[in-house]
């Protein structure tokens, strides 16, 4: 079967030059096309509230036994969680004093994703920290009522605004006016806290999601902060409004000192392999099988999971137009290196994706025999299993 080409994709996309920073969907696009990618994106809501739920609720209660002491110190430096936004792993002892650098001490974060296709709200997600702790959160499908809240001074539902507005920042700008006044009514007394919002792009959030590591997790983040800025393209393919000062900082730096960054202060610059839950990567197994055998199962048994110094050092093209080569293949410099597979760690394709900590870090040799040793600890946040 002939594989489609860049050159397939319309040139009226307003996400053609975004999906060659998305391995992961550019992948799903040669294999499948565009007409594909349209009609599986919207089938991830048949699962988004439980994903959303099962992290959240692990965190929230995960961090209240941390600072209880019912989970001791020992423990909570190899248990790890989701933390904000929810595809990014972090250790437990760490989130407290991480979210409070990237986010203040009270605070809202909101995460408006869009569809690629229709430019409209797939879903809105809200969650709120206090002293760095999530405490609370909700989430909105593109289907509710509350997407018809209109914008107080233009009147914009807010499931009208990402296609009234010409960017990204401009639709989180006005977004947030709605937002602010929602929370303030649910939770007077978080009136006062400080409120981000994000924009996204629903490929760019496919691609986190089917992220099987946090350092290739912060490296997506990477690619959609510094799509503007570092790739000269017309917008920006994931974006905080206002832009947090560390991640504004960090996104005209490179995708090196950002993985370094923030992996030192989520993971201890520790290898994470992230958790897809099981009911969550059960329905990808059985409703779209072809994606759990390309994107997700070749991570392990054909590709090889990327370590640190792999994902660290690996470069893509600053010009757009060389984000692909010839034949239509991504153009990345990727340094050769050990890459991790089941039979490595020991582990079976039913355990693939529980989740694991790892004591694999950005000082590792890049080659190097690893084994089940590596692994420190199973799964997040309150059903960890400890290996050492």
């Amino acid at each position: 079967m002939a594989l489609y080409n860049f050159g397939d994709i319309p040139e009226d996309s307003r996400t053609k030059y975004f999906l060659p920073l998305s391995r992961h969907v550019y992948k799903v696009f040669r294999k499948f096309g565009t007409e594909y990618m349209e009609s599986i994106f919207p089938k991830f809501k048949q699962v988004q509230y439980d994903v959303t739920k099962s992290r959240w609720d692990n965190m929230i209660y995960t961090g209240t036994k941390i600072l209880s002491g019912e989970i001791p110190p020992q423990d909570a430096e190899r248990t790890m969680l989701y933390t904000v936004p929810h595809v990014v792993t972090c250790r437990a002892d760490l989130q407290t004093g991480s979210n409070k650098l990237l986010y203040g001490d009270s605070c809202d974060v909101s995460f408006a994703i869009l569809d690629d296709f229709t430019y409209e709200l797939l879903f809105i997600f809200n969650g709120h920290l206090e002293n760095g702790v999530p405490v609370d959160w909700w989430l909105v499908m593109q289907d509710e009522e509350l997407l018809d809240r209109r914008h107080m001074k233009y009147g914009y539902k807010m499931r009208e605004i990402p296609q009234r507005t010409k960017n990204l920042t401009d639709g989180a700008h006005l977004l947030m006016d709605t937002l602010k006044d929602i929370r303030n009514e649910r939770t007077p007394q978080f009136s006062d806290s400080l409120f981000w919002v994000s924009m996204c792009w629903s490929s760019a959030m496919f691609n986190m999601f089917s992220e099987l590591t946090n350092y290739e997790t912060l490296s997506n983040i990477f690619h959609g902060l510094a799509s503007k800025v570092l790739y000269k393209l017309p917008d920006f393919y994931f974006i905080y409004y206002p832009i947090p000062p560390l991640f504004g900082s960090l996104m005209y730096t490179t995708q090196e000192k950002f993985d370094s960054v923030i992996a030192g202060l989520t993971s201890n610059h520790f290898l994470v392999l992230n958790t897809i839950e099981d009911g969550a990567i059960q329905w990808v197994h059985d409703e779209l099988p072809e994606l759990y055998e390309l994107i997700y199962l070749a991570q392990w048994t054909e590709e090889g999971i990327p370590t640190p110094q792999i994902s660290m050092q690996t470069e893509i093209p600053t010009k757009k137009e060389k984000f692909v080569d010839k034949d239509g293949n991504l153009a990345r410099k990727v340094p050769d290196g050990t890459r991790l597979k089941l039979e490595d760690l020991g582990l079976t394709e039913e355990e693939a994706f529980k989740g694991y900590l790892t004591d694999i870090n950005h000082e590792s040799p890049i080659t190097f025999q690893p084994s089940p040793d590596n692994l420190i600890s199973q799964g997040r946040g309150i059903y960890t299993k400890f290996y050492k």
